[in-house]
């Protein structure tokens, strides 16, 4: 009753998580090279008839082992209750080397039957290998470019937001993006990403210190760094570490708050003094008083550059000189706030139902 209620089922489950990976591998590479069934049909072939011979061999020295081991609990039993006897007469050594020897006989079927299982398992696992070499090897024999076209056509489903091409994370399919007059498809990547700033919603630090996590590439002056600390209010907090600007920072700045880390971002960019910052969703994460400080800094350090702000929050983009609203990825209104208030735009309803909510909250 243990084995079915409890053993089946365990084993079961790796039956069918084995039977659904299988499938799916097999789908995922049949979808990109088509050639490789031909190999797994032969494989599973192969692994078929090496799973037949097995079992024969396998079947006969599990019976053999039932038959080796009933003696060994029969003499263990019968040595048990005749203790006193073989004491008496002194035959402890003879029955114990009988013993070792029932032992070693029982012990070297059961040492065949894990051998008889791991010659199983070195030819399936060197017919997957195969299988997985023939798919590399399909790969590389394709038309130069089928698997670019279809790793970049993953790619922007995935990262479809246009800040995702303000970068070039994935190239412009069509149209183009203009920069005071100049396509940025026309500039290599580190010139271009060189001249933009972004400070994105989840905060991202490296392992390291605060210096190199501010200054990666150690281009700035310890006083250029701090006047960057002050600016983004961490000044107190690191002047309060033992080792000022060499404090460490964990694996994606784990012992740092969500605020503090997006204030790293802050500083950053406020080194680099590019003149266009791209904010998304910079103040989604953080709470509110860490917000303010943010939205703050951003109109008095940036006033003369071009800030490009996607936010939710209205009142983050209700001061920006233009505003575009968009619904369902596309354009419905783009004007300057003002305006947009004074009709009854799309624009004024999110303000106004803003306001209603913010009001009922409050309350």
């Amino acid at each position: 009753m243990c084995v079915v209620d409890s053993d089946i089922p365990y084993a079961s489950n790796f039956v069918i998580a084995g039977i659904i990976e299988t499938i799916s591998t097999i789908a995922v590479m049949a979808s990109v090279t088509w050639p490789v069934l031909i190999v797994g049909v032969l494989t599973m072939l192969a692994v078929k008839y090496a799973q037949d011979y097995y079992l024969a061999s396998a079947r006969e020295l599990i019976r053999i082992n039932g038959t080796t081991k009933a003696p060994v609990m029969n003499y263990s039993a019968e040595t048990s209750s005749g203790v006193a006897t073989i004491r008496a007469f002194s035959m402890k050594d003879r029955f114990f080397k009988n013993y070792v020897k029932l032992v070693d006989s029982d012990a070297s079927l059961f040492f065949h039957s894990n051998a008889a299982m791991e010659w199983l398992v070195i030819r399936v696992e060197a017919l997957q290998n195969l299988t997985l070499f023939s798919a590399a090897f399909f790969l590389v024999l394709l038309p130069h470019g089928t698997i670019m076209g279809l790793s970049l056509q993953f790619l922007k489903e995935s990262l479809a937001d246009s800040k995702k091409e303000l970068f070039r994370l994935v190239e412009p399919e069509s149209g183009k993006i203009l920069i005071d007059e100049l396509d940025i498809c026309s500039l290599g990547l580190r010139d271009l990403r060189s001249k933009l700033s972004i400070i994105s919603q989840e905060p991202t630090l490296f392992r390291g210190t605060v210096r190199t996590n501010l200054d990666p590439l150690g281009l700035y002056s310890d006083q250029q760094i701090w006047e960057a600390i002050k600016k983004c209010q961490l000044e107190a907090t690191i002047r309060s570490l033992p080792n000022l600007l060499d404090s460490s920072v964990s694996d994606d700045g784990d012992n740092w708050s969500v605020g503090q880390r997006q204030l790293f971002c802050l500083g950053r960019v406020l080194l680099k003094r590019n003149k266009i910052l791209v904010l998304d969703e910079a103040t989604a994460s953080i709470d509110p008083a860490t917000d303010a400080i943010l939205q703050r800094i951003i109109r008095k350090e940036f006033s003369n550059c071009t800030v490009i702000t996607v936010a939710h929050r209205v009142p983050t983009v209700i001061d920006s000189d233009m505003v575009m609203v968009l619904s369902y990825g596309n354009l419905v209104e783009y004007d300057e706030p003002s305006r947009l208030m004074e009709i009854n735009s799309s624009f004024s309803n999110l303000v106004a139902e803003y306001w209603s909510s913010s009001k009922r909250s409050s309350h």
